[in-house]
Parts: structure tokens; sequence; C-alpha cells
């Protein structure tokens, strides 16, 4: 094996590492950004910074209930707090901490923000699931289907192999008599569904 296909192999394993990665991280993302945050509030805690965690916690909230933009300004608002304090002289925000709570806040709106996503998919998807629930027929109506169809089938087919002109007719009548069942069916479906949503 030559260098140059040394180095062709190592790159093909790299760049399918790097996928496999970048995969993970897709699939998995809101996890890893949950352990980031759960990092930064047992940091906020070793570190005494309180204050801290309750901050992460509102932004949390605001991007839960008010949105994701909302949650980043008040994040913002936050840090700015942090700043003027620091530049008053009274132990505010130093740059590493500043930084941690960007990424905190970050991470705790985009959480917030896709918590509430996926709730309102879970009710769009179950109110879709009731409104579109499916209908079981009756077995008395079943039962007048598979009359009519063997009746048809037994019109078509004579056991007597003798076609006639009135068989075929009867056929036409009882397909239209299944029909009407079937249209009176989704009528009353339709009536009570209008009547649902009154």
């Amino acid at each position: 094996m030559s260098l140059r296909e040394f180095a062709a192999r190592v790159r093909e394993r790299n760049a399918e590492l790097d996928q496999r990665f970048v995969d993970f991280l897709q699939r998995h993302m809101d996890l890893v950004l949950a352990v980031g945050v759960l990092g930064l509030v047992i940091w906020a805690g070793a570190t005494d910074r309180p204050t801290y965690v309750l901050e992460i916690a509102v932004v949390g909230a605001v991007s839960f209930y008010a949105g994701f933009v909302e949650s980043l300004g008040l994040g913002a608002l936050l840090l700015g707090w942090g700043v003027v304090q620091r530049t008053m002289g009274s132990p505010g925000l130093d740059i590493s901490s500043g930084m941690m709570q960007v990424f905190g806040y970050g991470c705790v709106a985009w959480l917030g923000f896709r918590h509430r996503e996926q709730q309102r998919r879970e009710k769009e998807r179950s109110s879709t699931r009731l409104s579109h629930a499916d209908s079981v027929i009756p077995w008395a109506v079943a039962n007048e289907v598979r009359t009519s169809l063997a009746a048809v089938r037994f019109l078509l087919f004579p056991l007597d192999e003798q076609e006639t002109p009135r068989s075929i007719r009867q056929v036409t009548d009882e397909l239209k008599r299944l029909e009407e069942i079937f249209s009176e069916i989704e009528r009353q479906d339709r009536e009570e569904h209008e009547a649902g949503n009154r």
C-alpha cells in the first residue's frame, strides 16, 4: 500500500466518522443541549451563582410560553444587566461567565421552543386522529352489503348458466341499492360531524 492510498483511506475513514458524528448530533441535539444546560446549572451551583440557575429557568419558561425570540431578548437583557453591574464596581459579569451565560440562555431558549413545538404537533396529531376516527360499519349494514354482493355474484354468474337481460338489470338495481346505502351512511356521518362542531 502506497502512502497516497493510505492517506486516501484515512481521509475516507475520517469523512465517514465525521458524518456519523454529525448524524448523531442531529438526531440527539436536544439531549446534547439538555446535558449542556445541566452542566451549566451544576457549574453555577458550584461557583456560588444561584441567580444564574434562576435566570436559566426564567429564560426557558419565557421561551416555552412566550416564544424563542422573546426569551433571547430576555437573555440579552440579563446579560446586559450583568455587564452594567460589573462596570459599576459590584461583582458582576466576567468574560468567561458571560460566555457561559450566553451559551446557557441560547440552549435553554432553544429547548423551551422545541418542547412547545413538539407539544403543538402532538396536539395537532391527536386532534387529527379524533376528527378522522375510523368509522365502524354497523353489523346490519355489513350483512346487507354481504348479501347484496352475493346476489350480484349469482346474478352475474348464474348456477344454471343462463344469462338473461333481466339478470343484468337486477345486478344494476342491486348495485344501485348498495350505493344508496353507503350514500346514506356518508350523509349521516356528515350530519353528526356538523352537529358535533356546533
